[in-house]
């Protein structure tokens, strides 16, 4: 009888395709369809995948497949809200990045996927924030992500040639957690930090490039932040601003990954987008009417919001 030597690589890169596809949502059940295999089977595939990426994690000689791999796989830990499995991964691909070159980068450096990486970090510091329960510890795992921001922020200053656009967007990510962290200050504490939250998201919704409508993603937060402050009738109008933008711009932000010139990746999922800005303005005046007693106004947009 022949063998087929060929058949082990061919059931690897299967693999590691049902894994990445698993891991960008495709269900059990569809993987098993698409493969022809049982859904006991395409679990069993992806936990094995997930054990050889981990264990081998990323040594001198990885690639940036690999490298990519264990990255997505943090990525999949962080939706799940499971950071500490993330985070490890995490570390290695920052390490690998600082050390090496993809096809997109400078010789022996990374710096744009270490800006990612970065980004992915704070977000595992920021969920473990939320999940303790004591004001010391959030702050502790604040404080930790406001760091790897700031790391990001300064990979900008130091190589030009990085998307000024991801600079923008980190800048976003740390007004918003200024203003997270500072909730649970002390009073003497807490104002200076939420002006300069606003000041610096002031500066974001200026300089953020994309569709008018993108704004209304750093407006939610400049409207979070000025709640925080006692402004309400600012952060109301804030958010109605906000909308306005959704409103006035929708169709450019629907067509702008295909625009002349102005071409975003991403962007084939606007509504999407504009859907989940929409709600999180809607979840903003329910705490804006909360805060300041309009109970009714509350009610409403707390029913809009299930």
């Amino acid at each position: 009888m022949k063998t087929n030597t060929h058949r082990p690589n061919y059931n690897q890169k299967r693999n590691f395709k049902i894994f990445e596809e698993f891991i960008n949502g495709s269900s059990y059940n569809k993987l098993a369809k698409k493969y022809n295999i049982s859904t006991q089977r395409a679990q069993a595939i992806v936990k094995d995948v997930i054990n050889k990426i981990t264990k081998a994690g990323l040594t001198d000689n990885a690639t940036e497949t690999d490298r990519n791999r264990l990255r997505s796989l943090a990525i999949y830990y962080i939706t799940k809200r499971e950071p500490l499995k993330a985070i490890p991964l995490l570390e290695q691909c920052a390490n690998w990045d600082l050390t090496h070159q993809t096809k997109d980068s400078k010789p022996d450096n990374n710096y744009r996927g270490l800006e990612e990486i970065y980004g992915n970090l704070a977000t595992c510091y920021i969920i473990l924030g939320d999940q303790t329960s004591t004001k010391k510890n959030k702050i502790k795992n604040y404080n930790i992500a406001e760091d790897y921001l700031n790391k990001g922020i300064k990979l900008h200053k130091d190589h030009d040639d990085l998307p000024e656009g991801a600079k923008v967007t980190a800048q976003a990510h740390l007004a918003s957690l200024m203003a997270r962290k500072a909730i649970n200050l002390e009073p003497k504490d807490r104002d200076k930090i939420l002006i300069e939250a606003r000041d610096l998201i002031n500066t974001v919704i200026l300089t953020l490039p994309g569709s008018h409508a993108h704004k209304a993603w750093p407006m939610n937060i400049k409207a979070k932040t000025l709640l925080a402050l006692g402004d309400y009738n600012e952060a109301f109008d804030t958010v109605l601003e906000a909308e306005k933008l959704l409103f006035e711009y929708y169709d450019e932000e629907i067509n702008w990954a295909t625009m002349e010139g102005k071409s975003v990746i991403g962007n084939d999922q606007a509504e999407v987008k504009i859907k989940t800005w929409l709600q999180m303005l809607q979840e903003t005046k329910k705490l804006i009417t909360d805060a300041s007693n309009k109970s009714a106004m509350c009610e409403v947009y707390s029913m809009l919001n299930k």
